[in-house]
């Protein structure tokens, strides 16, 4: 078939929906018009919106406009030619170096450990100013609330405000 649409495909699909064609659900049909429609030299990568137009002027199947979208941007070449159209990002700010002890904490989750007992993850706290840390046992789907809580028994109770 060389990616072509050919009249023993159309015969398989052979049915119209409002004078397109319709396509059933078959994967390798659809890739094979998106193919053409696409990815060829003549079609030149347009993007998801020209794609889905040049696409639904001949066919038709349940869910298209996703299904192109899906295809578009999984495309390699379109991703890599894609031109930037956001304002550039700003620079990163260091943050300010802490002057004692325990006034700057950064915290860490560290997920997805071997279950022991009833944890299955850290929280890492780290002083910013001295590096001493402390590992509390947690579990995964611990919440904000339940983070506040952990800090204050076992870090805030230590070294306090």
């Amino acid at each position: 078939m060389g990616g072509e649409i050919t009249d023993r495909t159309l015969n398989y699909v052979a049915s119209l929906y409002k004078g397109m064609v319709y396509i059933p659900s078959s994967d390798a049909i659809k890739i094979q018009i998106l193919r053409e429609r696409h990815d060829s030299r003549a079609a030149g990568h347009l993007g998801h919106k020209n794609t889905f137009k040049q696409v639904s002027r001949d066919f038709y199947w349940p869910g298209m406009r996703r299904y192109v979208k899906d295809y578009v941007w999984s495309c390699e070449t379109c991703a890599r030619n894609k031109l930037v159209r956001h304002v550039p990002h700003g620079l990163l700010h260091p943050l300010p170096i802490p002057t004692n002890a325990w006034q700057s904490v950064s915290m860490d989750p560290i997920t997805e450990l071997p279950p022991l007992e009833t944890y299955d993850a850290i929280l890492v706290c780290v002083d910013r100013f001295t590096k001493m840390a402390h590992f509390i046992p947690t579990n995964s789907n611990v919440t904000a609330e339940q983070v506040a809580s952990l800090y204050v028994k076992n870090v805030f109770r230590l070294h306090g405000c």
